[in-house]
């Protein structure tokens, strides 16, 4: 007896897109990239803003000692002691590089000549260059 038997051959094809999937990880590390770059940018913007507003507290710092060290300087009584009265002073930032001030004297003399009393209105505009 013969053994009959047939070859049958099953073949099965797994198709994979190997070059769709390589496509697609090059542009995530081309995403990945520019997200890298985004970022570094943005903590670039946030370190200048930083900066930026130090720079201001310290202008600020500067302009209220030197308003301090101008109102140690000014006399209210114009020189003279023996004296009391009231200083008021407003000041407004017309323009980032413009400030316009006014400053109100109510001052009398205690001591001498109360006839000298004096009250006086001083309008100042400060211009920085």
């Amino acid at each position: 007896m013969r053994w009959s038997y047939a070859v049958v051959a099953l073949c099965a094809a797994l198709l994979w897109p190997v070059g769709a999937e390589a496509q697609t990880v090059e542009q995530l590390k081309q995403e990945l990239e520019a997200q890298k770059r985004q970022t570094a940018d943005l903590e670039n913007r946030i370190n200048q803003l930083e900066a930026r507003q130090k720079l201001k507290e310290r202008s600020l710092n500067q302009k209220i000692e030197e308003v301090a060290a101008h109102a140690e300087q000014e006399k209210p009584a114009a020189g003279r002691t023996g004296s009391k009265g009231h200083v008021l002073r407003l000041a407004y930032q017309v323009f980032k590089n413009a400030q316009l001030a006014l400053t109100y004297f109510d001052n009398e003399l205690v001591d001498r000549e109360p006839d000298r009393d004096y009250r006086r209105l001083q309008a100042d505009l400060k211009l920085e260059f």
